[in-house]
């Protein structure tokens, strides 16, 4: 047991280190009838009970089962909180696009979002992204004015580009839209909306998968 007792003491209760290749630490049950914890962690603060970081080139976590008869998770998340039970986020400036939340059993994505703009107008006066919460893989695109009766182009440029060409799901977002006929391709870069018809001002939803 290791404790420090002094709620003023800053020091490490445990550190291990080695300059070697081996292990800095080990921890196994080799009892098959222990239903017990190999490492268990406890935290009371506001601090995180386990942080893992690697300043190498390796994994900062990796979970797996060995035995194929095993029908537990290799990983499992709880919380008896109001926070998210798993957050994914990437800081790389060329990494992915998008940070990937699942709250409550429902995926949510947050980032930066994309830019819009017409490349053939025929009739629309504008174009743009609305609500705050518009990212590179969901999203509304509005438009002002009325299509005239030919096609409309609208581009959607993402603020970081994927790395095969993206599939895109476009569905009507207003009353004004449901009557138009549209299709859409896709780069790395952007997608392209291609629609003529409907009423003034049509609104599209986008959804974006890699």
């Amino acid at each position: 047991e290791f404790q420090i007792n002094n709620a003023a003491n800053s020091d490490i209760a445990l550190a291990a280190y080695t300059s070697g290749t081996g292990r800095a630490g080990y921890f196994e049950v080799t009892s098959a009838s222990n239903a017990g914890d190999a490492l268990s962690v406890y935290h009371n603060g506001s601090g995180d009970a386990i942080n893992g970081y690697n300043y190498g080139t390796g994994r900062a976590g990796y979970f797996q089962i060995v035995n194929s008869l095993s029908a537990g998770n290799s990983l499992y998340a709880v919380s008896n909180g109001t926070g998210n039970v798993a957050v994914f986020e990437s800081t790389h400036a060329t990494s992915a696009t998008a940070v990937l939340v699942v709250k409550g059993g429902h995926i949510l994505s947050t980032g930066t979002a994309p830019t819009v703009g017409l490349t053939l107008a025929s009739g629309l006066t504008a174009a743009g992204i609305i609500g705050a919460s518009s990212t590179d893989v969901k999203g509304t695109i509005t438009t002002a004015g009325t299509n005239s009766g030919v096609n409309s182009t609208i581009t959607l440029t993402f603020n970081k580009a994927y790395a095969t060409s993206p599939k895109v799901i476009i569905t009507p977002a207003n009353a004004n839209a449901q009557g138009a006929t549209y299709y859409v391709t896709s780069t790395t870069t952007n997608f392209v909306l291609n629609f003529k018809g409907g009423l003034a001002a049509p609104s599209f939803n986008y959804i974006v998968i890699e």
